[in-house]
């Protein structure tokens, strides 16, 4: 059961910030790619749902299967 959602999103001092809704705990990175890495841990850790925020609304998609965890495309 998904219990909670992990959050990538910038902060305003050019961090990313890295936070759990279902305990509030908070870590900041320098980059986004350091955030999105430890947010990809925090969620599958906790069976957490990630969402990933950027800068602007411009929409944003990423591409997991080489990572050995998705299934193969065909």
């Amino acid at each position: 059961m998904i219990g909670s959602t992990v959050h990538v999103m910038p902060a305003a001092d050019g961090e990313w910030t890295v936070e759990d809704d279902k305990d509030a705990e908070r870590a900041s990175y320098a980059s986004r790619a350091e955030a999105i890495a430890a947010g990809v841990h925090k969620a599958l850790e906790n069976e957490a749902v990630l969402l990933i925020l950027g800068r602007t609304n411009a929409r944003s998609e990423f591409d997991f299967c080489n990572c050995g965890v998705a299934p193969k495309r065909n």
